[in-house]
């Protein structure tokens, strides 16, 4: 109840990404500012605590009676929590991979397929100990990611305010005001995908697109709320005229954000992958008026 335990990633993108942002880890507990994971280190006791965790996440704060809905919520994140053991994990990969589809059918596989790379498990483990999340897409990125030197030519991962994470089975709570004052008012927007959409544009990104387009929009917006934040208008606001400030700040920056990026695409071809909708007419186009008496 004090926030000091942790079930299963939250399924929501925006909470999820702040659930990662803010430092936290699934199936962890809190000490001081670190979250070590019970269910990697609490042996047998592990999936007891999983099973607390879970049924906080899913119970009402307001500790009326769970409906019939609630219940099966709460056995189902207990189910996860026991399907995330290392022993269960291909089994899990196997069975999202029937349900989802190709969404995770590329991880499935790479699992599989990194089973052959001798020492892949200390491989592994000098990955995570030494390097930030990385953009693994295709099978092969996501083999490589899981492989010293190799795992450094794929682009990293970013958060909304275009930060790396190292990678760690431990979390460290994050101290920035930034963070902290989003999480304080319940804003949680969701993470940038690889795609631009803009009017009648779409474009798919390459993992380089992607990635200067996470960084460049995630810093402008970092630096746009921290200034915002440190204003005495804001701070005199109450918390209701704070959050719809920072949603506005978000939404006018992403949108400045796709335009540049439109911009970026036309000078650099190995930013997209292939336009999705193509317009008639050219993106900047100058024509000759039209003489007179002419239609």
């Amino acid at each position: 109840m004090n926030g000091n335990l942790t079930g299963p990633v939250p399924k929501e993108a925006g909470k999820r990404e702040e659930f990662y942002r803010l430092g936290r880890k699934p199936y962890s507990v809190r000490m001081g500012d670190k979250w070590y994971p019970y269910l990697r280190w609490g042996g047998p006791f592990g999936i007891g605590i999983a099973s607390t965790a879970a049924w906080f996440d899913k119970y009402n704060a307001d500790g009326t009676v769970p409906t019939s809905e609630r219940l099966t919520n709460a056995a189902s994140a207990v189910g996860r929590a026991i399907f995330d053991q290392s022993f269960f994990t291909g089994l899990a990969n196997l069975l999202d991979a029937i349900r989802e589809g190709k969404t995770y059918s590329a991880k499935f596989a790479a699992d599989v397929l990194s089973g052959f790379v001798p020492f892949s498990g200390m491989q592994r483990n000098i990955v995570q100990a030494t390097d930030v999340y990385r953009d693994a897409r295709s099978v092969y990125a996501k083999v490589a990611a899981g492989i010293p030197i190799l795992s450094k030519t794929l682009p990293p991962q970013r958060d909304i305010f275009g930060r790396t994470t190292k990678q760690s089975i431990v979390g460290t709570e994050t101290k920035d005001s930034v963070d902290q004052e989003l999480a304080r008012l319940g804003v949680q927007p969701g993470p940038l995908t690889d795609k631009i959409r803009l009017a009648k544009i779409e474009f798919d990104l390459s993992p380089t697109g992607t990635d200067f387009y996470h960084k460049m929009t995630g810093e402008l917006l970092y630096k746009t709320l921290a200034a915002t934040m440190d204003s005495v208008a804001y701070k005199s606001a109450n918390d209701f005229a704070k959050a719809k400030q920072v949603d506005h700040i978000v939404s006018e920056v992403r949108t400045a954000g796709k335009e540049v990026m439109l911009a970026k695409i036309r000078a650099n071809p190995e930013f997209k992958a292939a336009p999705f909708y193509k317009l008639n007419v050219p993106f900047a186009r100058k024509t000759e008026a039209a003489a007179p008496g002419r239609p």
